[in-house]
């Protein structure tokens, strides 16, 4: 069976496609924006290359109690991305994830997909939405937009095939690093 992933119609969000990056901090009015427009169920595969759709992805910055965040080199489904390294957790939101009110649904997607590749289980009220991303200088970038939570916690993590390589480390710590440009968007909502 094919799968289907959430998407907004662009055309449908208030955003102004043509800037090559938008971090947007999360406010009154894009949560008002993310919760009226209409979610659509479409094949991940026509969804992949169609930029009049855009894909929502809960992408979950996950820190420790000395501030240090979560990053990994980038490694399985995703191939367009291979080599570089992330201090995003996230993925598509599936059929599954369904909720009656749209953030519902991508916080349940943002959950289900820190579980499938950390093991850890968390609850809504762990993570905090923190704004949107976008970035249009990139095939996938085109075709995304990015939820950012931020998800304090001290539990261990355990590796998964997509997080095999990973470390701990703090903004500068961090910037030798080949870094994916959506976790640089993300970190400024920080």
């Amino acid at each position: 069976m094919k799968e289907k992933v959430a998407v907004f119609r662009s055309s449908d969000l208030d955003v102004d496609w043509s800037q090559s990056e938008l971090v947007i901090p999360f406010s009154d009015d894009i949560e008002k924006m993310l919760n009226r427009n209409k979610l659509f169920w479409i094949d991940k595969i026509e969804a992949e290359t169609d930029e009049t759709y855009k894909q929502v992805i809960p992408y979950i910055l996950i820190q420790n109690p000395i501030q240090q965040f979560f990053c990994y080199q980038r490694r399985g489904n995703e191939k367009r991305l291979h080599g570089l390294w992330s201090l995003g957790i996230g993925g598509h939101v599936n059929e599954q994830d369904k909720e009656d009110i749209n953030l519902d649904t991508f916080l349940s997607g943002a959950i289900r997909e820190v579980f499938e590749e950390t093991a850890i289980v968390i609850e809504k009220s762990d993570l905090k939405v923190k704004g949107v991303i976008y970035e249009s200088e990139s095939n996938v970038g085109r075709v995304h937009l990015g939820i950012v939570y931020l998800l304090n916690t001290n539990k261990e993590i355990s590796q998964t095939l997509e997080t095999e390589l990973s470390e701990w480390g703090t903004g500068l710590q961090l910037a030798s690093k080949k870094i994916e440009l959506w976790s640089k968007l993300s970190i400024k909502l920080i």
